[in-house]
């Protein structure tokens, strides 16, 4: 690499066998680091990467990696990434992922490509050797093991980084993936392939070297050969000026290899030099630190650029060497880009751990999950190094430590600082201060950050949310008696709603009823049309709203009289009023869960001819649905005629009592099958309301939201009833292949779809012969193997379990 050897860090050694090896402490995650040929000067590049699976140079310098997303998480960590890394970048993860996922976060660095859809990268190279046709120059390329395909990606220049658009270079039929990609032999371009149906974790498999190359080229491929090794100055020198980057670039490292006086004889160029404009803008970067005073002409116009790959850096170096008098000027700026900078240099500094921080010994370290990720075993040793020799291995998360460690006076300064901007009167940086603050999860502020992030939802749904109307029919209770009004609590208040059941009032029953609009244009509910005068009594409504992902949205509420209104069985707002029917009088936000979320609104009438007006606003994909009523069998026959297709249901499910069976459920147990792989209900479920789930409906809160029975059923006969915006899509390609499954994820150019095995595949729309909608459930029947089993996960999530559950 070109870049400048820093001199401000010196690695230590241990000794293995007979070699010595390069150590450093090191406080983080994924990244990429930089050691000398020799083993030494080992030394941290770049941090905040996941998975990365391959690291080349372009013809200048830059240096690119890739980023395997999160299988489990796709919500949060799907597609992956493909990045251009410069020295000190910090890529974020696991707190967070890509500009589209959280565009009101100015602390993340773009993807080359945004669209590259469920990415497992293996290996990855550059082309510029121009033996190939022209389009191919310039071409990063990638082995995707996941959709059989070897990807390249064209380097268009883009401010300080660069785009890349998508294109298949080679694909794989059947079972063939490409594991490993290089460039070779003067321009050819070389792919390793397996044979392998999925991955196994010691797979034993056929496999092919194969090569791409031009239909005019001999089958010898002719290649002017040598060692490299122990070529004279003149031909390495011949190498470093030939046309091909391949040549160019071993011909480059082996002059690095080579003693300092051989380098220096001049016969020999140095190919570092192209790099020269990148090496000067990091300089001054680095160095701007000196005099990094506001109103530094350099360092403001860094700091309010729209770069981000020049912004994040600064504001990087700003927090590790500047001081708190510069971060409180940038906060205190009358410019909202420098206070966000502010911000971002006070967040970096709060919230990330010095590279090589030695933890204090009461610091809480959660041990590694599986004991192999203790050991490193190199291929040329015989005995394995334990890692936990050499100081404390583990995980932590920045909450925990801000919980347990005693605060220093400066942690507490930018604590305050980032509180004071929560109440800025730019969106931008209350919402960057907010998602700092955040990752203390400090009881001090999590309420302030709720209603900054509630807040600015609140405001973009009031400029820019689409209205729509309740209609044209939902179901209905009463009116239900309640001479005390609001004070009177009835049971279809406390339990999950079962719209088969009748509830009791006053010595009356009464039952869920498919209640119409009395107006077929608007959506109002006349009170005194559909039931007759009914004072002092109340009216429940019952309606459901399907998102694919979590949102918000506004419940808009005209009544007469006061209302109240429960969202998953959850009280969210009450207004005891006596007024007049008029639309829109109260607007309710929801923050919807991913999937269906049940809305229960109660309107109370004092003189007895009262009614109400439903209207919803939203910004993303919301659907107005009415929840299913059980035709009256019991859930033993339900599951009967449910299980009479090609999968039937055990018989030995039908003779169980669920409801007396899950009294007796293991909680934890519950928790460890929704876990576990066999199952694989957490890929795509959320138990909690914070998890972001994998696609499917979230189960947050179950207990106040489902019944048993409807539980049961929808774990054994996932077909019988299924959300609009969960049913699967049936796609038939043109080269013949169907597939079923939940569309996940749509793009302009491609389909991201969650295969009932839980697995996610992209499809390129360019190769879609036919698609439509299937009353078919993404989620498997039979996942579930026996009573036990069962029981436990359903006793699991009516505990409804939080984060912090056991």
């Amino acid at each position: 690499s070109p870049v400048a050897e820093r001199q401000d860090y010196v690695g230590k050694t241990i000794r293995v066998g007979d070699k010595g090896w390069a150590t450093m402490p090191y406080n983080g995650v994924g990244g990429v680091f930089r050691i000398r040929p020799d083993g030494t000067n080992l030394r941290s590049f770049s941090r905040g990467l996941r998975n990365p699976c391959g690291l080349c140079f372009d013809k200048n310098w830059n240096l690119f990696t890739n980023d395997n997303d999160h299988e489990g998480l796709p919500s949060a960590y799907v597609p992956g990434r493909l990045l251009h890394v410069t020295e000190g970048s910090y890529f974020s993860w696991p707190r967070g992922w890509l500009q589209s996922k959280s565009p009101d976060r100015a602390d993340l660095l773009p993807s080359l490509n945004e669209e590259l859809g469920r990415f497992v990268p293996v290996l990855q190279t550059y082309y510029a050797d121009g033996y190939l046709p022209e389009k191919y120059d310039n071409n990063l390329l990638v082995a995707r093991w996941c959709r059989r395909q070897v990807t390249r990606y064209p380097l268009e220049a883009k401010g300080s980084t660069f785009t890349a658009k998508e294109h298949v270079l080679l694909e794989g039929s059947d079972q063939a993936r490409p594991v490993g990609v290089c460039v070779g032999r003067g321009g050819r371009v070389f792919v390793t392939i397996c044979y392998m149906t999925q991955n196994e974790g010691s797979p034993v498999y056929r496999s092919d070297l194969v090569v791409i190359t031009r239909k005019d080229d001999p089958d010898t491929m002719p290649f002017d050969g040598y060692d490299i090794t122990t070529c004279d100055p003149d031909r390495l020198q011949k190498a470093i000026e030939s046309r091909s980057w391949w040549s160019q670039n071993i011909a480059h490292q082996e002059r690095m290899r080579r003693p300092v006086k051989s380098r220096e004889s001049g016969k020999i160029t140095n190919l570092g030099s192209r790099g020269i404009a990148a090496v000067a803008r990091l300089i001054q970067i680095r160095e701007m630190h000196e005099n990094a005073l506001p109103g530094n002409g350099l360092v403001m116009d860094l700091l309010k650029t729209a770069d981000a790959f020049r912004r994040v850096p600064t504001c990087l170096l700003l927090a590790e060497e500047g001081n708190a008098a510069h971060i409180r000027s940038l906060l205190n700026s009358p410019i909202a880009a420098l206070r966000q900078a502010g911000v971002l240099t006070a967040g970096f500094r709060l919230t990330i751990p010095p590279l090589d921080a030695k933890l204090p010994d009461d610091a809480p370290l959660a041990p590694q999950q599986k004991e192999e990720a203790n050991i490193i075993l190199f291929a040329d040793e015989k005995e394995p190094i334990d890692l936990r020799k050499y100081g404390r291995v583990g995980n932590y998360t920045v909450a925990e430590h801000w919980k347990t460690l005693k605060h220093t006076a400066e942690q507490e300064n930018l604590f305050s600082l980032l509180v004071e901007r929560l109440g800025d009167d730019d969106d931008k940086v209350r919402l960057q201060a907010a998602h700092f603050l955040s990752l203390l999860n400090d009881p001090r502020t999590e309420p302030k950050i709720a209603s900054v992030t509630a807040g600015v939802q609140d405001k973009r749904l009031n400029l820019l949310g689409k209205l729509e109307h309740v209609r044209p029919q939902v179901w209905m209770l009463g009116p239900v008696p309640d001479a005390d009004g609001f004070q009177t609590v009835h049971s279809v208040e406390t339990a999950a709603i079962d719209l088969a059941a009748k509830y009791a009032a006053a010595g009356k029953s009464f039952e869920w009823k498919l209640t119409k609009t009395s107006s077929p244009d608007r959506p109002l509910y006349n009170f005194n049309t559909l039931f007759g005068p009914s004072p002092n009594s109340s009216v429940y409504s019952l309606v459901r709203f399907d998102v694919p992902t979590a949102q918000r949205m506004q419940l808009l509420v005209g009544s007469e009289d006061g209302v109240k209104v429960w969202h998953n069985g959850k009280l969210v707002f009450t207004n005891d009023a006596v007024r007049p029917l008029q639309q829109l009088d109260d607007v309710v936000p929801l923050d919807l869960l991913a999937g269906s979320n049940d809305i229960l609104v109660r309107v109370r009438m004092q003189s007895g001819r009262g009614g109400q007006y439903l209207h919803f606003k939203h910004l993303g994909d919301v659907k107005f649905s009415l929840p299913e009523k059980p035709d009256g069998l019991s859930l033993a026959d339900r599951l009967k005629s449910a299980g009479t297709g090609s999968q039937p249901i055990d018989a030995k499910f039908f003779a169980v009592d669920w409801s007396e069976a899950v009294k007796t459920g293991d909680v934890a147990r519950g928790k460890k099958l929704f876990g576990a792989e066999s199952l694989g209900c957490a890929k795509c479920h959320a138990a909690t309301a914070t998890q972001p789930g994998g696609g499917g409906p979230s189960l947050a809160d179950s207990g106040k939201r489902f019944s048993v029975a409807y539980l049961v059923e929808s774990v054994l006969a996932p077909n019988k009833v299924i959300s609009p915006v969960f049913k699967s899509s049936t796609i038939e390609t043109k080269d013949g292949k169907v597939i079923t499954g939940l569309v996940v994820s749509e793009t302009g150019e491609k389909l991201e779809v969650l295969l009932p095995d839980t697995k996610r595949i992209s499809i390129n729309k360019s190769d879609i012969e036919a698609r439509k909608l299937a009353d078919i459930s993404a989620m498997p029947q039979s996942v579930v193997k026996t009573t036990e089993e069962l029981r436990d996960v359903i006793a699991y999530l009516l505990s409804n379990p939080t984060d912090s559950t056991k």
